[in-house]
């Protein structure tokens, strides 16, 4: 069964929750950054108000039927979401980099696919808690360039990395609490001590760095597309949405 709404449907109900009940905020819509008097955009060395980590929505189709293809390894109807191959783009790589240079990322996916269940999850504010969080790194490097999925049951009890069924270990099961546990602990980690950022312009640089490594004809690309953008913090969010497919929060 087809995911009845859309990856941006999704997204904001997501965003939009975490926005509203917790200490997240979206970006660019950042109101805390805006300064009385500012002229030309935003200040470069504007420094960076909390912990900046990237999203990825993704659509969640859910397979019913006992002849779908991994129906026999969950014994019951699964979720399938698809990752980009990378014969059509890299988008998987530079996310492993960018996670492995001391970024919180997360692919975030569903466990719903009506319409009917987005609604009421919405209003008793459970998008995060009915979703599934993954980082890049549990998943790993791409075996090669065919397609490839992530498939797991409705409680996430079970996480493989599909076609070949590999198990996931998957640790974020409780919504929110469990991604502010992720969260602080990830700042510990050495990546983001050795890589920590004190400004937008140096959360910039560090994407327009990985991209311009990893994939410079995309780089060639987009860096015409935003050359002449002078708000740094929308400068930085085109640059992630555009090369990274990722939408960026701040967690304070």
């Amino acid at each position: 069964m087809k995911s009845q709404f859309s990856e941006f449907t999704y997204g904001y109900t997501l965003v939009e929750e975490l926005s509203r009940g917790h200490r997240f905020s979206a970006v660019p819509i950042f109101p805390s950054l805006v300064e009385e008097g500012r002229v030309g955009g935003y200040d470069v060395s504007i420094e960076l108000s909390g912990l900046p980590f990237f999203l990825q929505f993704k659509r969640s189709d859910c397979l019913v039927r006992s002849n779908a293809k991994y129906y026999s390894t969950f014994g019951s109807s699964y979720y399938r979401f698809d990752l980009h191959p990378l014969k059509h783009s890299q988008q998987h790589n530079l996310l492993l980099q960018l996670e492995r240079s001391g970024n919180p990322i997360f692919y975030v996916a569903p466990k719903f696919y009506k319409n009917t269940e987005l609604h009421d999850k919405y209003f008793n504010s459970s998008i995060a808690s009915g979703s599934i969080w993954i980082a890049p790194l549990q998943i790993g490097n791409l075996p090669d360039e065919e397609e490839h999925s992530i498939c797991f049951n409705s409680t996430a009890t079970q996480v493989y990395f599909c076609s070949d069924p590999r198990l996931i270990e998957y640790s974020i099961s409780n919504g929110v609490d469990e991604i502010i546990k992720y969260l602080n602990a990830f700042k510990k980690r050495d990546e983001y001590l050795q890589s920590h950022r004190d400004t937008w312009e140096t959360l910039y640089n560090q994407l327009e760095d990985t991209l311009r490594t990893y994939d410079g004809a995309i780089y060639n690309k987009i860096s015409r597309l935003i050359q002449r953008e002078e708000d740094i913090v929308i400068k930085t969010a085109r640059i992630a949405r555009l090369a990274f497919g990722a939408d960026i929060m701040i967690y304070n």
